[in-house]
């Protein structure tokens, strides 16, 4: 997933130490810091299939600090991830809250961001609860057949793939519906 952002600006003033601020207090690690370009990382690919905070999924931010503007480039690894639209949305509020905080340093990002994770959080544990009631309405049916069949494998196998399949679809319909 990649987010692109333009940030007009009436000064650099202290562009650079905000850009700085506004990452580090998520994990970002400043890997590269050059007169008009600042390059930050987080995350990685292993990671991205334990996580359920997409602020912790693999990333990298290129900012091109120009006279007038900031050109920022969001690189964001779905490997291991089937994203929801609240997971999608959070990482354009997390970048729109990052234009507001360069626009205005008094913005309170850290409370705006927070409320997006909690509702990604609320969000991701409804999965959950829906991708265990799936799993146990087919391992329960499949394990009784299995144990005729003398098929001991019938049924996490056929309950991982049955969840697998709803959570996915669940995630199709929500994002065309809403």
């Amino acid at each position: 997933m990649r987010k692109h952002l333009d940030i007009e600006l009436k000064d650099q003033g202290n562009v650079k130490a905000l850009c700085v601020q506004y990452f580090t207090d998520y994990g970002f690690k400043l890997i590269r810091d050059r007169p008009n370009h600042l390059r930050f990382k987080r995350g990685s690919v292993l990671l991205n299939f334990f996580t359920f905070n997409p602020l912790r999924w693999k990333t990298e931010v290129n900012i091109e600090v120009l006279e007038n503007s900031l050109h920022c480039d969001f690189t964001i690894s779905l490997i291991g991830q089937v994203p929801t639209k609240t997971e999608e949305e959070s990482w354009d509020a997390f970048v729109e809250n990052f234009r507001s905080f360069i626009k205005d340093p008094n913005f309170d990002f850290r409370q705006r961001n927070q409320s997006v994770k909690n509702k990604v959080k609320g969000n991701n544990w409804a999965y959950l609860k829906y991708a265990i009631l799936v799993g146990l309405l087919i391992a329960i049916p499949l394990a009784i057949i299995g144990h005729f069949l003398g098929r001991d494998d019938l049924a996490p196998v056929g309950a991982a793939i049955g969840v697998a399949m709803a959570v996915m679809s669940r995630i199709q319909k929500e994002k065309t519906t809403k």
